[in-house]
């Protein structure tokens, strides 16, 4: 859910910025206007990457103004992808040399060349040298009264003010900064670690919350920076993980079992709960097919915003959730989903067992990329030898063979029965089965199957257990066991055999062959049967 369609931010009457790093929860990305924010990072290139984080995070209508030395602004600007950033970006210099005074000075300085401005908002970002604000303001009364002026400032100004410090100072800075809090709504400090940034929020308010200190690890993006993980979320976000977050269906008519528990008539409802939450437990239930794509979305954005402690589940109200849609579900970060076939003490009993876990496979952040990777990569149908092994290598290339389970089956029919007409028993009705004959033997493509459901999948392509129709069978379940497969049949010709293996056709569908000469058809005639004995007949067939 992007800041922006933040229920609570909506709701509120303050315009907000955003920090603009990529994966961060709403109460820390969302910058509240009027508002002061003092990042501190040891090197210059850790915090020009944070200021265009920001930039690029900025919307068309926003107006930023960017203060730096001599015009380090507009070089560093060049940075920024095409089409990004604000709709307004003016950049103003600071002079080579500044002693306490023109520091003291600069808010008001700042004011005169927005005279005329006042009631437009913006956000003015102002990059230092730690050590040249260190050293001028070195008294702490002093350096506490600069801030009180830009906190004013602010105030005044409709503007949210963010001071980028960096340079060796800033853990001494961020020490003489700590006790600030009634003038800084938000302290932070960036410090390297190997191709990685820390993110040290030592106090941070926002329309959402007020937090205490975040230990955060962040990597490099296309423009900024983005959240990789949070160190110590169990320790410090674990004041919500007693709390319940359901959908009211999911109960089943039940109350709400205590306190703790806050149900929810809509999914929707739920989400918007869920957007503010660390460690609780998300429950939305899904009745039907149609429902499962956007429950998936909104499990796939709470997982991204939320981190790794939050508990996901998704409660199946009645039978339709297929094998791939499970596999959905579980790509886009949810603990735990439950089947229809569970009573509500059988599920209360699950959420019981993920209690105190923590969330550890990873999650692409795309999730169109997602969904896609869990389609078939081919129709299905029967096709020729060839078809059949060059559809199933590209199946091998994609994102799909490592995404969701898939079977080759080999069977060999059973008595006087044929591959041909085994071949006549089998409707494909799903998208990605394919089926062919090779060897003397049918070869199918089951996508999506399990092997633990290939009995199940057999009886409803034949219409009849397997056994009755194949005296063997052998499947492979793994893409490297298929690959292994495909090859031995490519190495010895079985990719040149173009001609299609006979495949039923539907009564309904047109005569796809125009130039076959179709066999005489048999036409059935009915048959006089002899029920009971006629005691006339007996009697003459004996003189």
């Amino acid at each position: 859910m992007p800041l922006s369609s933040d229920p609570v931010l909506m709701r509120s009457e303050r315009h907000h910025y955003s920090l603009g790093i990529e994966g961060l929860w709403p109460e820390f990305d969302a910058l509240r206007c009027p508002g002061l924010y003092w990042l501190l990072a040891d090197r210059p290139a850790q915090a020009d990457a944070l200021i265009l984080g920001m930039l690029a995070g900025a919307t068309a209508e926003s107006r930023v103004d960017w203060i730096a030395a001599a015009d380090h602004a507009r070089q560093s600007a060049e940075g920024l992808p095409p089409h990004a950033g604000p709709g307004l970006l003016s950049f103003l210099a600071l002079p080579e040399k500044m002693t306490a005074e023109a520091w003291m000075r600069l808010p008001d300085d700042l004011a005169r060349a927005r005279r005329g401005r006042r009631t437009a908002s913006r956000l003015v970002i102002l990059e230092i040298e730690a050590s040249a604000i260190d050293g001028a303001l070195h008294e702490s009364d002093e350096l506490a009264r600069w801030c009180r002026r830009w906190r004013d400032w602010a105030d005044a100004h409709l503007a949210c003010v963010v001071i980028v410090s960096h340079g060796a100072r800033g853990l001494a800075m961020r020490g003489r900064l700590h006790p600030y809090n009634d003038a800084l709504d938000g302290l932070a400090h960036l410090q390297p670690m190997g191709d990685e940034g820390r993110f040290l929020v030592v106090h941070w308010r926002s329309d959402l919350r007020v937090c205490g200190g975040r230990d955060l690890t962040l990597a490099r993006a296309a423009s900024g920076w983005r959240l990789l993980t949070s160190l110590t979320q169990d320790e410090i976000a674990g004041s919500d993980d007693h709390e319940y977050l359901v959908q009211r269906e999911v109960l089943q008519g039940a109350p709400a079992l205590s306190e703790h528990w806050h149900v929810h008539d809509s999914p929707r409802e739920v989400v918007a709960q869920a957007v503010n939450a660390q460690a609780s437990t998300v429950v939305l239930g899904v009745g039907q097919a149609d429902d499962i794509e956007a429950t998936a979305r909104w499990m796939h954005g709470l997982r991204a915003q939320r981190g790794n402690a939050i508990k996901l589940v998704v409660r199946e109200l009645s039978p339709c959730l297929r094998y791939r849609d499970e596999r959905l579900l579980w790509a886009c970060g949810v603990t735990l989903v439950a089947g229809a076939s569970l009573t509500l003490p059988q599920f209360l009993s699950r959420l019981e067992g993920i209690q105190g876990q923590r969330f550890t496979r990873q999650v692409g952040p795309d999730f169109d990329a997602i969904v896609d990777s869990l389609k078939p990569v081919t129709s299905g149908g029967v096709v020729s030898p060839t078809s059949f092994l060059e559809r199933v290598e590209r199946w091998l290339d994609s994102a799909s063979s490592e995404a969701v389970g898939s079977l080759m089956v080999v069977l060999q029919p059973s008595g006087g029965l044929s591959a041909d007409q085994a071949l006549e028993q089998c409707r494909l009705h799903r998208h990605g089965d394919m089926a062919t004959v090779m060897e003397g033997r049918l070869h199918l493509f089951l996508f999506g199957c399990r092997a633990i459901d290939l009995d199940a999948a057999l009886k409803r392509l034949f219409g009849l257990p397997a056994a009755a129709l194949f005296e063997s069978r052998e499947y492979f379940d793994t893409p490297e066991s298929v690959a292994l497969e495909v090859r031995r049949r490519v190495e010895v010709g079985w990719d040149a055999v173009n001609q299609q293996a006979a495949a039923p056709v539907s009564p309904a569908s047109p005569d796809l062959f125009t130039n076959v000469a179709h066999e005489p058809v048999a036409i059935p005639r009915p048959c006089a049967l002899r029920l009971r004995n006629d005691p006339a007949q007996e009697d003459s067939a004996h003189e």
